[in-house]
């Protein structure tokens, strides 16, 4: 196409001919001004084109030095095998990638495809229970629900029934020693090996949505619940050994260090307090639109989740600064799973679709890499229970780092094993 057959140059010379036409019959400045006009943006269309065309050139021919020696056989291979439709799936996320640093996108495409597919086996079933906390510790698996007890499993078999005073909304499970919290508002610590409580903690005044937590150092406990107080208890003390009190009520907590906790709040914030200077937040992490009510960590990143229907990497070290935002699953009003697993993150769907689903994110990816769900629930379907209702409310890995061991559960009491392919 050539610049009259564009467009731009027929209407600039017909705007160029009425221009001369007003002139010679005494046009007015105003005509002189539009003409002027016209002719700048034809200029400046032209400018950043050119730019444009240069910065194409200079990236082309990076891409030859980069593909220069290696096989013209392996790049048709890719293209003939379907290699290339991951490739062009997450194109855009991977180009920025090679953009920023050219010299890392071998290890980020490694990273970012080292699985590629998820696969979900039922275990077993905490008898039609929601399941509200898991906690896996070399095999053994805590599962925190409805019922008045958290359950103990070894594979599939329930090991040890731990009684609670009505439910439980989280637990976990370190050892020998599990911590719960319960209701209506305690932190138990008990000895699963004989089945006898070792401590009890009273402070909170509601136990909903309350995280509860082992420091890997000094052996302490906290937790932090919907009533904004995140607490650090001692065995052998009745009352909590550090306090703070949040900027609002607590949907979720991890901890970080010794010292530092992350918590979720329903104003849609993410904050990172420490018990040393507890009166005040050390990072405020804002960008969610709805409030996030799923945390964990990723590569020394922290991860929120939100009902916004978003999950965030935070880079703490650089005061908090949102690095990555991934979309691609549905979350609108519930409790989903959220967890790390070497460079992937898995969550949970609280969409309508029928059954549970779970997805797979690269932490380089914004979109998802794999999608599995559940296997139909006939039981509950044949019972009147809506399948749509069923979805991952919990997501666990080994809290040792001695296994590469997955859990998973559901609404509707289901416990399944997690394989990454």
């Amino acid at each position: 196409m050539s610049y009259n057959d564009s467009g731009y140059g027929s209407s600039f010379n017909a705007s160029s001919a009425a221009a001369g036409h007003h002139h010679d019959g005494g046009g007015t400045s105003k005509d002189r001004e539009i003409q002027k006009l016209s002719l700048e943006f034809l200029l400046e269309c032209r400018r950043q084109k050119l730019l444009r065309l240069e910065k194409l050139k200079a990236e082309v021919s990076r891409l030859e030095v980069d593909l220069a020696g290696r096989s013209v056989n392996t790049e048709r291979s890719c293209a003939s095998s379907g290699a290339m439709a991951p490739i062009m799936t997450h194109l855009t996320d991977l180009e920025s990638h090679y953009e920023r640093d050219a010299t890392s996108i071998g290890a980020v495409i490694k990273d970012s495809f080292l699985y590629h597919d998820i696969e979900l086996s039922r275990v077993t079933s905490t008898s039609s229970s929601h399941v509200y906390g898991l906690s896996l510790d070399r095999g053994a698996l805590a599962v925190a629900s409805s019922l008045p007890t958290v359950n103990i499993f070894m594979k599939e078999h329930c090991v040890a029934k731990i009684p609670v005073e009505v439910s439980a909304w989280s637990c976990q499970l370190t050892g020998d020693q599990l911590c719960i919290g319960e209701f209506p508002g305690s932190v138990a610590l008990w000895d699963v090996r004989r089945e006898e409580k070792i401590a009890s903690f009273e402070g909170h005044t509601s136990a909903r949505h309350m995280t509860v937590m082992f420091s890997q150092v000094g052996g302490s406990v906290v937790s932090a619940a919907f009533d904004g107080k995140i607490y650090k208890w001692e065995s052998g003390e009745r009352a909590p050994i550090s306090s703070i009190t949040a900027c609002d009520r607590i949907l979720k907590g991890v901890l970080l260090s010794s010292d530092l906790v992350a918590v979720s709040c329903i104003d849609k914030a993410v904050y990172i307090y420490d018990f040393r200077r507890p009166d005040r937040p050390t990072i405020k992490l804002v960008g969610h639109s709805q409030a996030p009510s799923g945390l964990c960590q990723l590569d020394g990143r922290l991860v929120s989740g939100s009902v916004d229907g978003t999950i965030r990497q935070w880079d703490l070290a650089s005061a908090g600064q949102c690095v990555r935002v991934h979309r691609g699953h549905t979350h609108t009003d519930k409790f989903i799973g959220l967890e790390s697993h070497g460079p992937v993150l898995l969550c949970g769907d609280d969409g309508l679709e029928a059954p549970a689903r779970v997805h797979m994110y690269s932490k380089h990816l914004t979109a998802p890499i794999a999608t599995v769900a559940t296997e139909q629930d006939e039981d509950h379907h044949a019972g009147g229970r809506a399948a749509g209702t069923n979805y991952i409310t919990c997501i666990t890995k080994d809290n040792s780092g001695q296994d590469e061991e997955l859990r998973a559960a559901d609404t509707h009491g289901n416990i399944y094993h997690i394989s990454l392919k």
